[in-house]
Parts: structure tokens; C-alpha cells; sequence
């Protein structure tokens, strides 16, 4: 099942959620995924990452290779943004422990998906809980995960 969304989410250029208690597979299979595939870029969300950590990292899986040390996380996300766009194919972008992101971090994914929605697929995979954050967070701002 996992390959069959992660193949439809690259093709059709969507952002999904993958929800699943821990040790449903889901790794196992995003993995998967990315290392039988091309122009698959997998991240997995770590607790101590800030924003700009992670969006570093996503910046190297695009293949800049100059300074990130004074830009500033705009920046980096417009950079991001331009070797996506610059890409002749459709990429999908897996980002597994999702449910580790804060609030403003999920904004900044949207704020990609904007930007790139013609040329990027988004997964956003986590445990039940991340399901659960998304409409706490929705109840104490204005923030619309449906809206991703």
C-alpha cells in the first residue's frame, strides 16, 4: 500500500499523510520507496532539529553545495524552491517522523508546497499522535491542516 501512494503522490504531485502506530511499517516502507526509485528525497525529522536544520538538510538532498552558514532560513527556502523548479521531473519528498514538527514547522512545509506544487509530491509520515497534534493545533490558532 505504501508503495502504491508513494507512487501516486509523486505522479500526481499531492500532499498525503501517512498515519500509523510505531512499527506499522511505515519507515520500512517510505524507505523502501526512496532507495528502489529516483528522484526520491527522504528525511527523517529528529526532536533536536530546528527548522533551519532541517531545511539545510533538505537544501544539500537538492544538491546546492555552496555557504548555508549566512543565509537565513528564507533563504535557504527560496534556494530549495529554485533547484526544484529547475528540475525537468516530478521529485516526491518523504519526510518520515513527521509528528516531531512543531506548528510553524508545518506552516514552512506548506509554504514549499506552495511554492513547488507543480513539480514536488509531499509525504508526511508520523504516529497517530501526529494526527491527533494537527487538530489541537487547528482548535488553538486559525492554522487549517486541510489546507496543506
Amino acid at each position: 500500500m505504501i508503495q502504491e501512494l508513494c507512487k501516486s503522490t509523486k505522479e500526481e504531485l499531492k500532499m498525503i499523510a501517512i498515519i500509523g502506530y510505531p512499527g506499522a511499517g511505515k519507515t520500512v516502507g517510505l524507505s523502501y520507496y526512496q532507495k528502489t526509485n529516483k528522484n526520491v528525497i527522504y528525511m527523517i525529522v529528529r526532536k533536536s532539529m530546528s527548522a533551519k536544520e532541517f531545511y539545510i538538510e533538505l537544501l544539500n538532498a537538492v544538491g546546492y553545495e555552496g555557504d548555508v552558514l549566512n543565509l537565513s532560513l528564507y533563504d535557504i527556502i527560496n534556494v530549495i524552491v529554485s533547484k526544484i523548479k529547475a528540475s525537468k521531473r516530478k521529485l516526491l519528498l518523504i519526510i518520515d517522523e513527521a509528528g516531531k514538527f512543531k506548528p510553524r514547522q508545518l506552516e514552512y512545509i506548506h509554504e514549499l508546497r506552495d511554492q513547488t506544487s507543480d513539480r514536488l509530491g509531499i509525504i508526511l509520515a508520523g504516529p497517530e499522535y501526529f494526527y491527533d497534534n494537527l487538530f489541537l493545533w487547528k482548535e488553538k490558532s486559525n492554522w487549517n491542516p486541510r489546507s496543506i
